[in-house]
């Protein structure tokens, strides 16, 4: 059978092994009883469409194999397994054409009952794959949405289910946390409040069991007109149509992006405006006129001179290296700030947590 045939019968075959595997289980324990156990894995991140279990035992005559889908990055389903010692339970996950990504095993005793303490297994990623870990208990919490994306200083609301091994939805409450306060935080009640850019995971725990919800959080980027990108082909003059990949140069309602590279940095003469504007590591913006941005600065490389940046946004943000800095909207420092001197007329400039400097 091919790998892509294999990957759609395993999809196909889930009603069957599911039927097939945790009702009327009887070749251990010699009395027919199973003990279910709740079976969780976060695949947001991943290409894994499918995880297959298969459980085996010296007392088990046939291993026992089950299927769980991945759905919206989570892989969830009840399997039930004759209690008894030493059970393997060994989980490989598949893409969708039927190609393993990630694989583990662990071997523990099974309980009577449907009480069994928390198992978790940890699968070992195929080259190219992040970790994923699969959770065996007498429950599952499972986070909705499992993965999203975040802009600086934004939030989100997430919510968490709790399911018993039976599937029956619990009425109880979770405690929240974040794996990483400088990159987000939580709330009681699962509010998440994005603080600096990167990758966090906000987790939900009840009794022992847990599961989590993977952010990324993003800078704004450039709205969406046209973006003119520094070349500097001709010399250092903002006001050069040939300096700029365009061709043509920027006007208030676009975005501009100063690259390092270039041999002429740009520089400024007349008082401008744009929509956006980001100067990269290793290169300068020399002001000799106020510079206005309607939305966002980011000087990872500096933007010096004796004049302004003014940023008149109502939902803008900052972060770098500046000459002044005059605030008439809303400003959010999304990272580490300089200048040497800063006014709010009629504004606002929110830290969030980040340095602000002011030098002489």
């Amino acid at each position: 059978m091919s790998i892509r045939k294999l990957g759609g019968f395993l999809a196909a075959a889930l009603v069957l092994l599911l039927g097939a595997c945790t009702d009327g289980v009887t070749n251990a324990g010699g009395d027919g009883e199973t003990s279910a156990i709740r079976v969780t894995a976060n695949t947001s991140g991943t290409p894994i469409a499918t995880l297959v279990v298969q459980v085996t035992a010296a007392d088990i005559t046939t291993p026992l194999a089950f299927n769980l889908v991945s759905s919206n990055g989570v892989a969830t389903g009840t399997i039930k397994v004759p209690p008894g010692a030493a059970r393997t339970f060994t989980v490989q996950a598949f893409d969708n054409t039927g190609a393993i990504t990630h694989e583990g095993s662990a071997t523990i005793d099974v309980s009577p009952g449907n009480n069994n303490p928390p198992l978790n297994i940890s699968l070992g990623p195929r080259a190219g794959h992040v970790p994923v870990t699969v959770t065996f208990g007498a429950a599952s919490v499972i986070v909705n949405p499992a993965s999203a994306t975040l802009l600086d200083d934004s939030t989100l609301q997430l919510q968490a289910v709790v399911i018993n091994a039976e599937g029956d939805t619990l009425n109880v409450a979770v405690d929240w946390a974040t794996n990483n306060p400088a990159r987000a935080t939580v709330s009681a009640t699962g509010l998440v409040t994005a603080v600096d850019t990167g990758t966090v995971q906000i987790h939900a725990t009840y009794e022992g069991l847990g599961g989590y919800a993977a952010i990324t959080i993003t800078l704004p980027g450039p709205p969406a007109t046209g973006t003119f990108t520094w070349t500097g082909a001709v010399s250092t003059d903002w006001f050069t149509a040939g300096n700029w990949s365009a061709n043509a140069v920027p006007t208030a309602t676009d975005s501009v992006l100063i690259p390092a590279g270039p041999a002429n940095m740009p520089a400024l003469d007349s008082a401008t405006t744009v929509a956006w504007a980001q100067v990269q590591a290793g290169a300068t913006l020399t002001l000799g006129a106020d510079f206005t941005v309607s939305t966002d600065v980011l000087a990872d490389g500096p933007i010096q001179g004796p004049h302004r940046v003014i940023m008149p946004g109502t939902a803008a943000t900052v972060r770098g290296f500046l000459p002044q800095l005059r605030v008439t909207g809303t400003v959010s420092l999304v990272g580490a700030t300089s200048s040497s001197n800063i006014t709010v007329i009629g504004g606002r400039l929110r830290t969030s947590g980040f340095f602000l400097g002011v030098t002489n």
